[in-house]
């Protein structure tokens, strides 16, 4: 969990995201767990590079909650290619 609020954190700072910030570690261990919710990485020369979270709780829909990249990587040309592989 500790890592998933890093990437969260890094990730949505200058966007304001603010809602996992209040979630309670108890909650939101609880929903990283869920077989539903999927967390993916992009690793950049070894590096985290950004994330996704996919959840598909409310089957059959499935819910991009979250999509970004940490700060040192935006204007590379890899937000097109991430978001894209998030389709798939």
């Amino acid at each position: 969990m500790p890592f998933y609020r890093y990437l969260y954190n890094t990730v949505g700072a200058e966007y304001l995201w603010w809602l996992r910030r209040t979630t309670p570690d108890d909650e939101l261990a609880a929903l990283l767990r869920d077989k539903a919710v999927a967390i993916h990485t992009l690793y950049a020369k070894g590096e985290p590079a950004g994330f996704f979270e996919l959840d598909a709780r409310v089957w059959p829909d499935v819910n991009l909650s979250y999509f970004g990249l940490l700060p040192s990587w935006i204007g590379y040309g890899v937000g097109y290619a991430f978001l894209r592989y998030c389709g798939r």
